[in-house]
């Protein structure tokens, strides 16, 4: 075989090669496990409000006496019980904003058809308590991590993140 037509072989090797490699990574991309699709673009998506420094005096209260892991299994429960305005009045002042309204979020929410959720760990770190759960939905898990403030004789909620989506 003449150097010319091994060279023209090894190439279309090589090609074939990319390409199986380009279609794995294509089809293995992380967007085939992102956030049920809603018809409102902007409800699917919320962005975070413009805020300052957070403000434990203007935070969404814990009621007196109830501990930061309750108060937060009370906001699952109240979703799986389709009651998305009570879940909205419990979330930070920076996620109903970028909600807009209880009917924004019981939207969004609806779609996820959730059907259970798991509470995670608990932990103090000075005046902060986290607190980790989970929604369960037929498309993925969405892990959520809530942070509560000690302000004066009960909590404040200061925080709730999207920490992670799973299979």
């Amino acid at each position: 075989m003449s150097n010319n037509k091994m060279l023209v072989a090894l190439l279309g090797v090589v090609a074939v090669l990319l390409a199986v490699i380009a279609g794995i990574l294509i089809f293995k991309s992380p967007s085939a496990a992102t956030a049920p699709v809603t018809s409102n673009p902007t409800a699917a998506n919320p962005t975070p409000a413009p805020s300052g420094p957070f403000d434990p005096a203007k935070a969404t209260k814990v009621p007196a006496g109830m501990d930061p892991k309750v108060f937060v299994e009370n906001y699952f429960k109240a979703i799986i019980k389709a009651d998305y305005a009570t879940a909205y009045n419990m979330l930070p002042v920076d996620k109903k904003q970028s909600y807009g309204s209880a009917d924004a979020f019981g939207t969004q929410l609806k779609s996820y058809k959730a059907s259970g959720y798991t509470m995670g760990k608990t932990a103090t770190s000075g005046k902060d308590v986290t607190v980790e759960a989970t929604l369960k939905t037929p498309s993925a898990p969405f892990g959520y991590t809530w942070t509560l403030e000690k302000y004066k004789t009960g909590y404040v909620v200061k925080s709730r993140t999207l920490s992670g989506m799973g299979q």
